[in-house]
């Protein structure tokens, strides 16, 4: 009929499925092992579905690092020769920084600085009043005045009038409308809608589905609680006797060895013989696992590109904007 059957796992087993979806039975792409794997290769989860690969395989080349033959390696650039790599929060000392003009925009600012002006915005330092002046001598203070006026915060013993409205305008604390309004807990003793659909929208409590599904007792023997294979049609012949003949779950391999596919024998039990990768200039290999060789100062674990600046931290050699003649210094203006 070129359909396939539908079949959904039920508790103990139990296939449920579609009265008109009854006609073939296959097996998911993701439950099937490769079957058209090169010699020595295995079948590996790539997060999706089973494929070939080698053994020794599962590597991936990121940023920064090139392959060549079986070597893999950082990917050097720019200036040097030294076949270490620099950390990404690496640091530079003052003797380097020799030429160029630095824009304000680079010089430190605010607490921590260690830098001194003569004007700030212009104005000279007595422009401006110390952290620990006061005007005690123009306004009242808040030991002179807590004892002479209510507080923004205060409450007044009591008050003819609240709002401008005498109190009997007000509702006590503890009223209620119980005698107005349904409880938000009560029920309506009936109703002609329930979330505005009339009671014909829903299916009654007694209702079933045996004209759209085949129930329970047509799809079982006495004494079973799952579908019978004798209920199933077109079952495919590896399946006719009842048994899943899978090759892998037949073998018996020793510790170590792994299922190796082979064009003339099929799947078979061995040692594998994917490529051997060495670790070549700025890496390491320590047992299985690559690292990068790093050197240098800073403690980051991540390495910085080729192309990379300190612009943001250093003078710039090749000179910096943004700085007026005698006002922006590198270190003080003595």
């Amino acid at each position: 009929m070129g359909q396939t059957i539908n079949l959904l796992a039920g508790p103990v087993g139990e296939l449920h499925h579609s009265k008109r979806q009854l006609s073939a039975l296959s097996i998911a792409p993701t439950y099937r092992l490769p079957q058209g794997c090169a010699s020595t290769q295995v079948p590996r989860w790539d997060g999706s579905a089973w494929v070939c690969g080698d053994v020794a395989g599962g590597y991936t080349i990121g940023p920064g690092l090139v392959l060549s033959g079986t070597e893999l390696r950082v990917n050097f650039g720019g200036t040097g020769s030294a076949s270490q790599v620099t950390r990404s929060d690496h640091t530079h000392s003052a003797a380097e920084i020799l030429t160029g003009t630095l824009s304000l925009a680079r010089i430190p600012q605010g607490p921590g600085s260690g830098l001194n002006a003569d004007l700030l915005d212009g104005l000279n330092s007595t422009a401006f009043a110390l952290a620990t002046h006061d005007h005690d001598a123009r306004y009242y203070t808040k030991t002179e005045s807590d004892g002479r006026y209510l507080s923004i915060t205060g409450t007044a013993a009591n008050a003819a009038m609240l709002g401008g409205f005498d109190p009997s305008y007000y509702a006590p604390v503890n009223h209620n409308h119980d005698d107005r309004y349904l409880l938000s807990t009560g029920k309506a003793a009936d109703a002609d809608n329930l979330d505005g659909l009339d009671s014909t929208a829903f299916a009654q409590a007694t209702h079933d589905h045996d004209s759209r599904y085949f129930t329970k007792a047509e799809l079982q023997r006495a004494g079973s609680a799952q579908v019978n294979w004798l209920n199933l049609t077109q079952v495919p012949a590896g399946f006719a006797d009842g048994i899943d003949n899978d090759t892998l779950g037949a073998l018996t391999c020793a510790d170590g060895q792994v299922p190796i596919w082979s064009s003339g024998a099929g799947w078979a039990c061995g040692t594998g013989g994917g490529a051997t990768y060495t670790a070549g200039p700025g890496l390491v290999l320590s047992a299985n696992q690559f690292g990068v060789n790093f050197g240098g100062t800073g403690p980051a674990m991540t390495v910085a590109r080729s192309d990379h600046n300190h612009d943001s931290t250093y003078w710039r050699a090749g000179g910096n904007s943004g700085l007026a003649s005698g006002a922006n210094f590198l270190g003080d203006n003595r």
